[in-house]
């Protein structure tokens, strides 16, 4: 091929690069002049000019959106000692994955201690079974956890979320929002003493109560709830009708028992946290008896001293005696009426043996004196 030949193959190929790279898109034109000459950096601009405008200005240009695939590979979280190659801090010398220490000793080389001085210990800690939480090299779970909390947790207690009720923190995995995973000064490894972890969510239940059960006030919450889960509502860990049982074990063993007692409906009557009112009751008086039974005073002509306070005659949960009374009827009335004041009353002189009620209506009557139909004749 003659000198002339070449020059005239050069020309063309010139030219015919200059008309492709004049109506290629940028993309095509780098890489057509990376393929002719040689150090042609790489395309790191991502810009589209507006194309209403021969000569944009700055503030007409616009960024184009990216072409580049967005990566699906998931974030790593990498142990130091990893990611600077420094394997012979655990590993012996020679390549192999020997390690240098028994866990957890080789862990607190880098670690703090955090077993010593702790009253509570989590059992695969204390054996050096770290990897069966922890990857020691790069995890995408933080704290480099093998597995995601709400899971990790139930590889070993598999039993704690399977009942009909369980409490939010379990079902979310939320372990470590009460529990440290390590070691702690608190039983079941808690992270605060019970009297005030369940603080933490719940609120003060006995703020400016004037009467705290006692195990309220003593932070024995896990007395009464499971603080996982349970079969029972309220998280109770035994049902209504034991679980007050458990400390009020005297209640339900006379011959006339109160129903809701019978039933284990303590709640009926009682609030089991805190209660301005003596006693835990809901409500104060007769107002609480309402709920139940009918409200006989209203449109009375004539009622009972008493009348006001159920408690005054009646025990709210057994006797040995017929109506819930607390004694028998005549030792009853004498509490209040003096025996020498009724001996004077001409219609008592041919009682016998009849009682009070069997002439008087103990609660209201038409009667100043709540005599029954009967016994105004």
């Amino acid at each position: 091929m003659t000198g002339r030949t070449k020059i005239s193959w050069l020309v063309a190929a010139v030219f015919f690069g200059s008309v492709v790279t004049s109506v290629c898109a940028t993309d095509a034109k780098h890489k057509w002049l990376k393929f002719f000459f040689d150090g042609v950096p790489d395309d790191t601009t991502n810009r589209a000019a507006v194309t209403s405008n021969a000569n944009p200005t700055p503030a007409e240009e616009v960024t184009a959106p990216s072409t580049r695939p967005v990566s699906t590979e998931p974030e790593f979280i990498v142990h130091p000692p990893f990611i600077k190659h420094e394997c012979a801090e655990c590993h012996e010398a020679g390549g192999g994955q020997s390690l240098r220490q028994k866990p957890p000793q080789l862990c607190f080389n880098c670690h703090k201690d955090f077993l010593v001085g702790k009253k509570s210990t989590h059992q695969p800690v204390v054996d050096g079974e770290c990897m069966d939480c922890h990857d020691p090299h790069q995890a995408t779970v933080k704290k480099l956890l093998l597995k995601k909390p709400t899971v990790i947790c139930l590889d070993c207690h598999d039993d704690l979320a399977k009942k009909k009720v369980v409490h939010q923190p379990v079902g979310d995995g939320e372990c470590l929002d009460c529990h440290n995973p390590h070691a702690s000064d608190n039983k079941h490894l808690l992270a605060k003493k019970d009297t005030v972890i369940c603080l933490d969510c719940h609120d003060d239940l006995t703020k400016n109560k004037k009467v705290v059960h006692q195990p309220v006030g003593d932070g024995e919450c896990m007395d009464c709830h499971n603080p996982h889960s349970s079969d029972n509502k309220h998280l109770v860990s035994k049902k209504p009708t034991v679980i007050c049982l458990d400390c009020h074990d005297d209640l339900a063993k006379k011959k006339v028992v109160h129903q809701p007692v019978g039933d284990g409906e303590c709640l009926s009557c009682h609030v089991p946290h805190a209660s301005n009112n003596k006693h835990l009751v809901a409500k104060v008086g007769a107002t609480l008896c309402w709920d139940c039974h009918d409200n006989f005073l209203q449109g009375a002509k004539f009622t009972h001293d008493a009348a006001d306070d159920c408690f005054a005659c009646h025990d709210p949960h057994q006797s040995g005696e017929h109506a819930l009374l607390k004694k028998k009827p005549a030792d009853l009335c004498m509490d209040c009426h003096d025996q020498k004041d009724l001996a004077q009353v001409k219609g008592h002189a041919n009682a016998g043996a009849k009682t009070c009620i069997d002439c008087h209506d103990p609660h209201v009557g038409k009667d100043k004196n709540l005599l029954k139909g009967a016994s105004k004749k």
